[in-house]
């Protein structure tokens, strides 16, 4: 992708994460680029997550959907916790939270509430999600004064 945009050789930074050794298993290095493991993993497992849940049979089954999709997604508290220090464990925590979120969301798609209800669940899941990336913010911020940037 990145020779195809013409990109081959330049310093290309697709992480949100410093380029400090404390991060290094948070990042690809593709070449001169740098992708953050966490979002090249989640954004995937949730667009193929969401493709391939909209093509399976689904009635009736919305809560099973949104049980599943929490339960799965929960594997998130890994990382927040600061468990998965080696990236292998970060891309397969990272999979789960995308998968999970794409069958909550799913579940709260198919489920008979009014919209407003829906909408209220599907703004709850967002928070959920973003609310654990606050422990990774922190040690950003740390590691950053550490380093006296």
């Amino acid at each position: 992708l990145l020779l195809a945009l013409g990109l081959r050789g330049r310093h290309v930074d697709l992480a949100h994460h410093p380029d400090l050794p404390a991060f290094e298993q948070d990042v690809w290095r593709v070449g001169a680029a740098r992708v953050c493991v966490g979002c090249s993993t989640v954004f995937p497992a949730f667009f193929m997550g969401t493709a391939l849940f909209v093509t399976l049979p689904s009635a009736g089954a919305w809560p099973a959907w949104l049980i599943a999709g929490l339960a799965i997604g929960a594997v998130q508290g890994a990382s927040t916790l600061g468990w998965t220090r080696r990236r292998w464990a970060k891309v397969l925590v990272k999979a789960c939270l995308g998968v999970g979120l794409a069958s909550a969301l799913h579940g709260i798609l198919l489920a008979p509430w009014p919209h407003l209800v829906q909408g209220a669940a599907l703004t709850g899941l967002v928070v959920i999600a973003a609310a654990s990336a606050l422990p990774r913010r922190r040690r950003i911020r740390a590691a950053l004064l550490a380093a006296g940037l």
